[in-house]
């Protein structure tokens, strides 16, 4: 188990449910396959998980293999091969080093310490599909600025505020992401980088724009602003 499925940050979206099951093989399994690049692996286990059971045949995505068990419900399968010690993900173009155990157990230490992390990074991911045309960070990113920044504060939206805050002044100085523990850095790859450099953008235009108005003293400006961040209705019923 990976992802937000075990790291326990899943939302929901557009009645969308899925969860992040690795597969993983050795290497000196693979290599003994006509051809050794991510794409083929991907596609030979594609075709290897078909049955007219399900309703759509199973898709091979950049990072996965998806599995659709029926309109809105799938397994994303990201595929690995154990290389000694190491496990490699198949991405889009070749094989990334990856520790996804290491990482489950990262966040639940760190959730542990720190009350609000969990809820701040679901709203992250919340906030970054509130636009459909943002192009923005994965869930990883999400969760290790988040714990990176973390603001500590008894009050959920102060502390939620002050992360944020805080993740727009770093990401203005360095926008390099590194998985904690590894010397793993997922800015290295263009597309990741791409993406955080958009989220820097994004906080930047609130942090310079509605978010000059924000102060806990006015409740009813607080609710707009919040409205306008994450685009969504559900701040109407607590407008005047």
């Amino acid at each position: 188990n990976q992802g937000s499925y075990a790291m326990k940050t899943l939302i929901q979206q557009d009645e969308e449910y899925d969860i992040d099951v690795g597969v993983v093989f050795d290497k000196v399994a693979l290599d003994s396959f006509e051809r050794k690049e991510p794409a083929y692996i991907k596609n030979h286990i594609g075709k290897k998980l078909k049955d007219d059971r399900f309703l759509k045949t199973p898709s091979v995505l950049k990072n996965c293999v998806r599995v659709n068990y029926k309109e809105n419900y799938h397994i994303d399968m990201p595929v690995f091969r154990k290389n000694g010690e190491i496990l490699e993900l198949a991405s889009a173009r070749s094989w990334e080093q990856s520790d996804p155990k290491s990482i489950n157990k990262w966040f639940a230490t760190e959730k542990s310490n720190k009350a609000h992390l969990k809820k701040i990074v679901q709203l992250l991911k919340k906030w970054s599909k509130s636009r459909n045309e943002w192009s923005m960070p994965s869930g990883l990113i999400f969760s290790i600025l988040a714990s990176e920044c973390y603001c500590n504060d008894e009050r959920f939206d102060k502390s939620f505020y002050g992360t944020l805050s805080a993740i727009n002044l770093r990401l203005q100085r360095n926008k390099n992401i590194q998985i904690p523990n590894t010397s793993i850095v997922i800015t290295s790859n263009d597309q990741h980088l791409t993406k955080v450099k958009n989220l820097s953008e994004k906080l930047k235009s609130f942090f310079n724009g509605s978010f000059k108005l924000y102060g806990e003293d006015d409740k009813q400006r607080a609710i707009k602003i919040w409205k306008h961040f994450f685009s969504d209705r559900y701040f109407d019923e607590f407008l005047k």
